[in-house]
């Protein structure tokens, strides 16, 4: 059976974004990739283990929240 596997949402505050996700929506932390060498971290969340749902994927990159578009565009 095909699925998603993840959706991906940029994030300008990980530990807000993680906040918000696991204690007002109740998801969990499924697991982390943080290769902050390569300018990027990434959070999957989600209510169930990877194998059996979808689950959200936050992007973190810190170069991109300094460029003023990217700025414009986290208040939607």
């Amino acid at each position: 059976m095909n699925r998603i596997l993840h959706t991906m949402l940029r994030v300008s505050n990980l530990e807000k974004s993680i906040e918000f996700y696991t204690k007002i929506l109740g998801m969990n932390v499924l697991r982390t990739v943080e290769q902050l060498d390569q300018g990027f971290s990434l959070t999957f969340l989600g209510y169930a283990k990877e194998s059996e749902t979808c689950v959200l994927e936050l992007n973190y990159i810190p170069v991109i929240i300094q460029n003023a578009r990217f700025r414009a565009l986290e208040k939607i």
